[in-house]
Formats: C-alpha cells, structure tokens, sequence
C-alpha cells in the first residue's frame, strides 16, 4: 500500500505507466479545487506559440515586448502540453494566489473603480491585507485566517486500476464545521482483499513510552515511566509526563494521583493517647489548684511552696495545653503554640521544681555556712529572682527564635503522601532551647 501526497496523487504519467498497478493499492490527499481551469490550455498555446518563442532572443525585432513577456528562458521554451500534464489543482492555486495578492495590494494602495494612491506599499503591508482578503473565484470561496492559513479543504483520492482514473472516496474540511469522511466500499485492496495492518513494533503496554529505534516511527521499543511520571499515549506516547506537585504515580502509570494530605488526626490512637494524657495532667493539675486554693492557710500548703506551688501547677497546665496543638492539620499559629509556648511554659514548670529541690536539699547546709548569702537569698526571695531569671533566658531565645526563623507549616511528599507538619526553624537556637 502506498500513501501518495498532493505532489503526485492526481499524476496522470504514473497513472499511464506500464505495471503501476503492481506496486498495490494507492491512496492519495490533495488539495480540494478547481480540476479545471477554463480558458487555460488556450492561453498557453496562444501566448506560446511554436514560431515566436525563438524570436524572443532577437532584439532586433521591433515587436519583442508585444510577443514575449517572459524574463526566464526556460519558460519560454517549455511546451504547453508538458504544463497542462501537471496535477490540475495547481492551476487553481496558482491562479487563486494571484488574485489573493492583486486583493491585497488593492486595499494597500486603496484603489476606487479607476485610480489607486500613489503611497508606496511593503511586502508586511500586503501580507497583512492578506489575512483578511475574501473573495469568489470560479465559485470557489478565497479566504484566510488571522494566522495567514487557507481553511483545509482537502479530498482522498483513490487510484483506480480498473478505469485508469482516480477517484474521490472522502475528504476533509475545516470550513463551517470540522469533518472527516472516507467510503470505504470504494477501496479495493490488492494481494487478500483485505486492510493491511502494519506491524513494525508490537503497541507498548500501559504505563510504557516509545523508544523510536529508527528512522520509521512505526520501530520503537518500550520503556517503562517510572514514579512520578505518566503517559498519555493519546497525546504524546513517546515521553513521560512529571506529574503535579500535589500529585504522584506509581511504575508504569497512565495517568497521576493526588497526593493524600497525612496530619496527626484526633482519632488516631497516638493522637488520642497524647490528648488523654495532657487532658489527664491539665485536669489533675486545675484539681490541685482548686483544692490548695481552699486550703492556702494551712501548713500542708505552706510547706509545698505556697504561691511557688500555684504558679508551677498554672506553668505545668499551660504546658499541658499546648499539647492539644500538635494534633490536627498545622496553621501558623499551630506551630508557635507548639514548641515555643510550650518551652517558656514548660521552663517555668521545671525552674519551680529545681529551685523547690535546690531548697529542701541546701537549706540546712546554706544557712550554717553562708549564713550572709541565705539571708539575702530568703530577705530578696531569692527563688523567685531564680525562676524569674529562667523564665527571661528562654523568652529572649524563643523572641530570638521567632525573629530569625520562627517555626511555620512544612510540607513533606513521600510516595503518594503529602506529611503536614511544622518545621523547627533554627535548630541552632531550638537546640540551645532544649
């Protein structure tokens, strides 16, 4: 089988050969026209004329201009019969061209029915006329779009063998509305009588891309798309598409997969086990609270720490709270209510603890050694001035934190997951934190 383009697909030289035939069956496009053009085979024989065209080399004659108004040589002296063997179509063309740019040069120099501007016209000036030239020729419809571009108007021809003539079994048209037509009944093939089908390569599988191996595109092999590609083998089976951001594929994928969003959900049951616990401390520690509060006179209360005992169990409290915040998707403030509030909260919770300790543990030997440094120490609440210390170390860092790089939500794909998480910002200062 042959595919013959618009070059040779209405030759009548071919078509008259001795054996065409054997080569198979001859299916052609060509351009959709005028077969003949009326008047031309008159034009030529009178404007080429066998015992003028020698005389056009003398320029002595006194009628040269009147008989030849050719500049090349060999159109003077190409037969007419040789012309009208060409492919009829292009008579058309070439006329329809003609008038196309005789349209556009008229609106250049924006001629009236006897006189034309004098104003000097470009070649860009006539090619953009072009673009809007419309016109009836031989009632066949000239026109263009924006781009330049003819609308497509294009019949397939089929070679017959047994009339000698080629045929028309469909077309295809761009014009009004798109349509593709072929009527098969009037191919027949030769050798079985039946479609060939070719089978250079065997189709790839799903998820595989062409390899061309040679010069036929038709000889390919296969590759596999790897993760986080795709092949669409109905727009492009020779690549492998990169999915989305928010998407991902597996080996050998024929189309992409949003990512699933992966956050510390409330009814995991870590994140239920965690929410206990803090919800178990917070309660506890409000419980202690309360019950001190009642009993903030007696000695039992007293010798717990008294107001130290209170802002401890608010610090532990506080602490416990912002547990609550690693658990959903994470926000802005989700992740500073995670790791900074809960350092400056925890830090004051574990300060009262070191400095009750530091009391129970030193009190006997610091008021017999230094005596001085223990009055000073119970005279200017010394605890307090401990705990306060603590507390104005880590609130300048997590300030200093927050300033240099702040913790803020991160993003982390893994295979077909998006892991929503906080980042720590500078793990310098996170690790100083610590």
């Amino acid at each position: 089988m042959w595919i013959a383009s618009e070059t040779w697909s209405l030759s009548q030289e071919l078509m008259k050969m001795d054996g065409i035939e054997n080569v198979g069956t001859i299916l052609g496009i060509n351009i959709r026209g005028i077969k003949t053009l009326p008047g031309f085979e008159a034009f030529l024989k009178r404007s080429m004329p066998g015992d003028k065209r020698t005389h056009c080399y003398n320029e002595s004659l006194v009628d040269v201009e009147s008989m030849c108004n050719q500049e090349c040589p060999e159109c003077l002296t190409v037969d007419p019969m040789t012309i009208l063997k060409e492919d009829p179509t292009y008579m058309f063309t070439i006329y329809a061209a003609v008038y196309a740019v005789a349209h556009a040069l008229h609106e250049v120099l924006e001629c009236g029915n006897q006189s034309c501007s004098s104003k000097h016209a470009y070649p860009y000036m006539v090619t953009e006329k072009l673009k809007t030239v419309k016109f009836t020729l031989l009632n066949q419809s000239v026109e263009f779009d924006e781009n330049g571009d003819p609308p497509a108007h294009y019949d397939f021809i089929y070679w017959d063998w047994n009339s000698r003539s080629h045929m028309i079994i469909g077309g295809y048209d761009t014009g009004q509305r798109v349509t593709f037509e072929i009527n098969k009944t009037y191919i027949h093939w030769k050798g079985q009588r039946m479609v060939p089908e070719l089978k250079c390569s065997s189709e790839c599988k799903e998820g595989h891309k062409r390899v061309q191996t040679g010069y036929h595109v038709c000889c390919f092999d296969c590759k596999m798309c790897t993760e986080g590609t795709f092949v669409n083998n109905s727009v492009d089976p020779y690549n492998c598409s990169k999915c989305e951001t928010d998407e991902w594929s597996k080996n050998a994928s024929v189309l992409c997969e949003k990512r699933k969003l992966v956050h510390l959900h409330h009814t995991e049951p870590l994140a239920m086990g965690l929410l206990f616990s803090a919800s178990f401390i917070l309660i506890s520690s409000l419980a202690i609270i309360v019950l001190f509060a009642c009993k903030y006179h007696t000695p039992v209360v007293r010798s717990a720490g008294g107001n130290m005992t209170f802002f401890m169990l608010s610090c532990l409290c506080l602490s416990s709270v912002s547990v609550f915040f690693y658990v959903g998707y994470p926000s802005s403030a989700h992740c500073i209510l995670r790791n900074p509030a809960f350092a400056v909260f925890y830090t004051g919770c574990m300060s009262c603890l070191a400095i009750r300790s530091f009391q129970i543990i030193s009190i006997f030997k610091m008021a017999s050694k230094l005596p001085k440094a223990y009055d000073y120490w119970v005279k200017y609440n010394g605890q307090w001035i401990a705990v306060a210390a603590a507390l104005l170390i880590q609130l300048f860092l997590c300030g200093l934190w927050m300033g240099i790089n702040a913790p803020k939500p991160m993003n982390t794909t893994v295979s077909m997951e998006i892991i929503c998480d906080c980042s720590l910002g500078d793990p310098y200062i996170f690790h100083t934190i610590l």
